[in-house]
């Protein structure tokens, strides 16, 4: 739905817009709302057939489920996001969280893991986010333009001789990147004392790996342009450490302690590292291994979407079933349950393997140019 637009006065330098959500999530609405009523039908003949306990009426099922409806009207239905020439202000139920113009200008609003993602970490966890990715694509680019045009960079700090970081998985142990390698530090050792022992390449405070034997530095960034990175990897025979800032379309980091800028500036300054890789997720590749590095990604979703293909299989084939068992007001009104949850996933699957299937035309038709570009001759050769 593309943002709805009008003059906000002559003297403005942005008009006022409205914006609203992509229509895939507009669709879940009707559905969501669908299934309320259904609940509500379903109990209220349950409780009029007697085979409902009398706990507490169908009164409270009744105002839980308009609460849940209300709620769905204003999230989904509703316009999420409103700008003018003063702010971004995004809507939150029934309430409007507000991102000033200044706030860009002035460099405390950082780029999130998303292409159109921004963060402000001096607001409550709850509102620091700025997801232009759920609006239609191309609101989310018009948004975006206006943002860049203001936006400043948070500046990065100057490159320390090393790098701590503190992980959030795997038993939470740090991480210390110095110019001679990567020291793995069990949580509860002092940084103090691994800076003193990775100096003089001892394994006391953890794992010790030179660089000279880590197999691979892989960062990926989102766009070739950008000095943060979506996704970093360090690979060494017997191990890996590997740093995100998304995970399963949510903004999840999941170390603490220096940025994602900070971080790749530092590795590509360090002269000793043998194998590091530059990567962008979007954008035209730039190199076959590029490609190649892109295709070995996205392989364990595509494996992930034939098993999504066989959950929908058994949710479709649990419809009957619901029909054949369990007491006679559940044979009543499971099934109805049950297909719009098919359907739902249904759908689901039918836009991710769209994706998949244009995604995988898009990588074959680069592979394509790259091939045919490497193999041209140079211009002006003899023949």
């Amino acid at each position: 739905m593309a943002g709805q637009s009008k003059t906000s006065g002559s003297d403005n330098l942005v008009r006022v817009q409205w914006f609203s959500l992509k229509s895939e999530l507009r669709r879940a609405a009707p559905w969501g709302i669908l299934g309320l009523v259904l609940i509500v039908i379903v109990t209220a003949g349950l409780y009029a057939a007697g085979l409902a306990p009398p706990r507490h009426g169908p009164l409270l099922t009744l105002l839980v489920a308009v609460l849940l409806a209300a709620i769905f009207l204003a999230q989904y239905l509703l316009p999420r996001v409103r700008v003018d020439d003063e702010r971004i202000s995004r809507r939150i139920l029934w309430w409007w969280d507000l991102w000033p113009w200044e706030a860009f200008e002035a460099g405390e609003v950082q780029r999130g893991a998303g292409k159109c993602n921004f963060r402000l970490s001096t607001e409550p966890f709850w509102c620091r986010e700025l997801n232009l990715e759920l609006l239609e694509d191309d609101d989310a680019e018009v948004l975006l333009s206006l943002i860049l045009r203001v936006w400043t960079p948070p500046p990065v700090p100057d490159c320390p001789e090393e790098l701590i970081l503190k992980l959030t998985w795997q038993g939470r142990p740090t991480v210390v990147l110095t110019a001679e390698g990567v020291c793995l530090r069990p949580r509860g050792k002092r940084s103090s004392d691994v800076s003193r022992e990775v100096a003089i390449g001892s394994s006391a405070a953890g794992e010790f790996i030179p660089w000279s034997d880590v197999q691979c530095v892989r960062i990926w960034r989102l766009q070739p342009d950008r000095d943060d990175f979506r996704e970093l990897l360090i690979r060494w025979d017997g191990g890996e450490v590997k740093l995100r800032r998304r995970r399963n379309g949510e903004d999840t980091q999941n170390w603490t302690g220096p940025t994602a800028e900070l971080i790749s500036a530092w590795l590509l300054r360090q002269q000793a590292i043998p194998m590091l890789e530059d990567y962008a997720l979007l954008g035209e590749p730039r190199t076959l291994a590029e490609l190649d590095a892109r295709e070995e990604r996205e392989a364990p979703r595509e494996k992930d979407l034939r098993h999504m293909r066989w959950i929908v299989y058994a949710m479709w084939l649990a419809v009957p079933a619901t029909m054949m068992i369990g007491p006679a007001g559940a044979k009543l009104g499971m099934p109805p349950m049950v297909g719009l949850y098919a359907l739902m996933a249904h759908l689901l699957y039918a836009t991710a393997s769209k994706r998949v299937e244009a995604a995988r035309a898009t990588r074959a038709r680069q592979r394509s140019e790259l091939e045919r570009r490497l193999t041209r001759p140079a211009q002006g050769s003899p023949s």
